[in-house]
């Protein structure tokens, strides 16, 4: 008895070819927003990390009973370890580390030994400084310092704003003389005054 030929479902060359059309114009329209999707976490997650890094030092001030400070970390140094950059980029990350006992207040760590934390860059960084963003420091020192007491040295703020305009909102932490610290989004007319 011959066999009988069953026909398989499938799906046609043209029907291919719509599914694909249709996918590319839909990945085209949502790129944009996907790109800012980044941006916006990659913000929050940088303000975030600048904040828990200056308790972190405030909190370490009080511990060992000593002067802790937060510096721009220079991430592209080729020394074995992670030193304060000379000229500040704040958005190349930050180093938590102890000032020396006797109180001179050297700007980096003395000794390795002597690092608290080293915290990563916030978003896309490059040596020739094309970062995504920027973070304006508010202090007149290069270094923010926590005393013994865990108060700071000076009030200050640091403001980080995103370079291409295309967030509207930034972030401002402010560090009072008390110590306290907030976070806060700036709306686009305050964004607009702060980032220029």
């Amino acid at each position: 008895m011959p066999r009988r030929l069953t026909r398989i479902a499938g799906f046609t060359l043209l029907e291919l070819l719509v599914v694909i059309a249709i996918a590319g114009i839909l990945l085209t329209t949502a790129l944009p927003e996907l790109s800012l999707f980044g941006l916006r976490a990659a913000r929050s997650q940088g303000a975030s990390t600048l904040y828990i890094a200056l308790n972190q030092a405030r909190a370490e001030a009080v511990a060992r009973n000593r002067r802790v400070a937060v510096c721009a970390r220079d991430y592209f140094s080729s020394a074995s370890r992670p030193l304060c950059a000379a000229s500040p980029v704040w958005a190349q990350g930050w180093l938590v580390y102890l000032e020396p006992a006797s109180g001179a207040g050297g700007t980096r760590p003395a000794e390795a030994a002597d690092l608290i934390g080293a915290y990563e860059p916030v978003g896309r960084v490059t040596a020739e400084g094309d970062n995504a963003f920027q973070i304006e420091a508010r202090f007149s020192q290069p270094a923010v310092r926590f005393l013994a007491s865990g108060r700071p040295q000076e009030a200050g703020a640091f403001v980080l704003c995103e370079r291409s305009g295309r967030l509207t909102e930034a972030r401002r932490i402010a560090l009072a003389r008390s110590g306290h610290l907030s976070i806060e989004s700036l709306d686009a007319a305050r964004t607009e005054d702060e980032c220029g």
